[in-house]
C-alpha cells in the first residue's frame, strides 16, 4: 500500500537518473532499448520493479501506464503536449500542468 513514483520520460536515462536523484525515487532505471524487448504480459510483470522509464516514447507511456493497470494499480499520469493526451485519457488520475497544450488541457472532455 501507498505511493510508488515512477519517472516516465523521453529523456536520456542519466539525465532521468539525476532527476530521480533529485526529488529522491528510486535508481532503477528501464529503458526504451529493454522496454521493447518486453512482451505486454512481461511489462505488467516487471513494470513495478522500475521508477525510471527513460528513453520512451509517447505510445510508450500510454503502454506503461496500461501494465500498471493490469497488476491494479491506480495510474496518474501528468502531461503537458499532445503527445501525453494517450497516456491521459488511460490514467485514473489525468494531471496537466499550467503551460499545458490545450489538446492535453481538454483531453478529458
Amino acid at each position: 500500500m501507498g505511493v510508488d513514483v515512477k519517472l516516465v520520460t523521453g529523456d536520456h536515462a542519466e539525465i532521468a537518473r539525476e532527476i530521480a536523484k533529485q526529488v529522491g525515487i528510486g535508481m532503477k532505471v528501464l529503458t526504451k532499448r529493454e522496454l521493447d524487448k518486453l512482451s505486454d504480459k512481461e511489462l505488467a510483470i516487471v513494470a513495478k520493479d522500475y521508477n525510471i522509464f527513460a528513453e520512451v516514447l509517447p505510445t510508450d507511456k500510454l503502454r506503461i501506464a496500461k501494465a500498471l493497470q493490469k497488476r491494479r494499480y491506480v495510474v496518474a499520469v501528468m502531461g503537458d503536449g499532445v503527445n501525453d493526451v494517450p497516456a491521459l485519457k488511460q490514467a485514473n488520475v489525468g494531471i496537466t500542468v499550467n503551460n499545458a497544450t490545450d489538446a492535453a488541457r481538454h483531453c478529458f472532455n
